[in-house]
């Protein structure tokens, strides 16, 4: 990358000092097949170190007596990690529906038993 990287700075630098217009030319094509090698390499690099797309598949889920899963597929939204689009929210707000827990029970019997956390609802 150092190499693609010094040759095409050299080959702009010479094409624009050139005095002939072949020179310019040549100059300028080199410059350009260097630039676009650099730019291959450093996209090399990246999926070399893992910034590529990454797909996780999970085969085998077992849910236990009181607990509760997603089926279906999990996308994240362009807003953040897991949250729905507008337009999915509207959809899957008539879907669920809340269902009232007990609390949990507490690690130390002699304190009070510990409320599930939820999010507010929003209107």
């Amino acid at each position: 990358m150092v190499a693609s990287h010094c040759l095409a700075m050299e080959m702009s630098r010479r094409a624009l000092t050139a005095e002939y217009r072949h020179t310019l030319i040549d100059a300028a094509g080199f410059a350009n097949k260097f630039m676009r090698t650099y730019a291959a390499l450093a996209e090399a690099l990246l999926r070399y170190r893992g910034k590529g797309e990454q797909k996780m598949t999970v085969e085998h889920v077992h849910v236990h007596a009181g607990g509760q899963a997603i089926v279906g597929e999990v996308r994240t939204g362009s807003r953040g990690e897991g949250v729905p689009e507008k337009h999915e929210e509207r959809a899957h707000a008539q879907a669920i529906s809340h269902a009232p827990e007990p609390p949990m029970p507490s690690p130390h019997p002699q304190r009070q038993a510990v409320p599930v956390a939820r999010r507010p609802r929003q209107a």
